[in-house]
């Protein structure tokens, strides 16, 4: 083919611009990884992950928004303590930033028994872990309140995409 490596052809944001316009609108489900090889065969560029992950996120920044306190709580488990066989868990009340700490379903249970309230919505990554918290918490608001039978107390979330739960877990890195 006679392409030049990565590093070689040098391209910036600006320089494949046009080109991701282009391919999103063929391709607008299509991830970083996908669209780097949708480059490289459609329009002959060989540009890294990391520049098409640039490219997205200079387009993407969203903000996260909460109808008021208790609206939600987002949670998710941290997976760089599973080595060790913990698999901890954080509730984020994002309204007022309260952080409940969760292990288990259990812990989510008595947390909302000693608030005294429940939150109108949970939030969560696809993970299996989460299923407990999206099961008894969507059995819980429709125990009281009937009207929500039949529909899903809970939002899915991408993974990486429940960001207050990531924030925190960022804090506990550093």
């Amino acid at each position: 083919m006679g392409l030049l490596h990565t590093h070689q052809q040098n391209h910036t944001i600006e320089s494949i611009c046009e080109a991701m316009i282009e391919l999103h609108k063929v391709y607008p489900n299509a991830g970083a990884q996908e669209m780097v090889i949708l480059l490289f065969h459609e329009k002959e560029m060989s540009v890294s992950r990391n520049l098409v992950i640039s490219y997205s996120h200079r387009l993407k920044q969203r903000q996260f928004w909460a109808a008021g306190v208790n609206d939600l709580f987002a949670v998710d488990q941290h997976d760089k303590w599973l080595r060790f066989g913990l698999a901890l868990h954080t509730g984020v009340e994002p309204f007022s930033g309260c952080i409940i700490p969760q292990l288990i379903l259990m812990y989510y249970l008595e947390t909302i028994q000693k608030l005294g309230y429940i939150p109108m919505v949970t939030q969560s990554d696809p993970g299996t872990e989460n299923y407990g918290i999206a099961n008894a918490h969507t059995m819980l608001r429709q125990m009281y309140d009937p009207a929500l039978q039949g529909t899903l107390q809970h939002r899915w979330m991408q993974t990486k995409k429940n960001v207050k739960p990531e924030i925190t877990w960022s804090q506990l890195r550093h």
